[in-house]
């Protein structure tokens, strides 16, 4: 579009809907940019679908863009069924895009299939691998994991046996629970006479 900038086509990106189980197809985006590009493409376009020549359709051409440049704030000039050229208030010249309708690019159901048995490449960090290496792996690392903690339990427990077993044969520990000595009363101090 000489004198404005240029529209491109961009791929837009598919949107996945978990919760409804569909896949939304990516919807083309369509950028205005400043930078210009020859408008040579876009007048062979016009003038074949207006079947006239050249010349008509870059005359044409010219009077619908002198037509952009010379909108005020707030004023919209619909271009095709694309979108819309306005300005914004501080007066640059934006393009909004129209949706497409949903039955050109509808959503499909998609749901998730999982096999657990198939081997699939992978990437973990910077390595390739697949999901049996992986599952392998963390399997063989989880059983020595687990079949190491009950010797640490078995330890403590016999060190628990064994203090038991020496505390309840000790000469000083002969009874159920507490010391077992005898305890001698003192003698009574020469001035206290117990007789009377």
């Amino acid at each position: 579009m000489p004198g404005l900038g240029s529209l491109q086509l961009r791929d837009g990106i598919a949107v996945v809907d978990h919760t409804e189980k569909t896949i939304a197809a990516p919807q083309p985006l369509v950028r205005f940019t400043k930078k210009e590009l020859p408008a040579f493409d876009l007048v062979n376009f016009l003038a074949a679908t207006q079947h006239t020549s050249r010349e008509t359709a870059t005359e044409q051409l010219e009077v619908y863009l002198a037509g952009i440049r010379g909108m005020e704030p707030g004023e919209r000039k619909s271009f095709a069924t694309v979108g819309e050229f306005y300005r914004d208030d501080a007066g640059s010249l934006v393009f909004e895009q129209r949706a497409l309708p949903a039955d050109i690019l509808p959503a499909v159901t998609a749901e998730r299939v999982i096999h657990p048995n198939e081997a699939h490449q992978m990437l973990v960090g910077d390595t390739h691998t697949t999901t049996t290496a992986m599952s392998e792996f963390y399997n063989a690392e989880d059983q020595t994991a687990r079949s190491k903690w009950w010797i640490a339990a078995l330890v403590m427990a016999l060190i628990a046996i064994a203090t038991i077993v020496y505390y309840f044969n000790d000469t000083h520990h002969n009874k159920m629970f507490g010391n077992a000595q005898q305890v001698k009363p003192a003698t009574a101090a020469p001035t206290y006479d117990s007789s009377r």
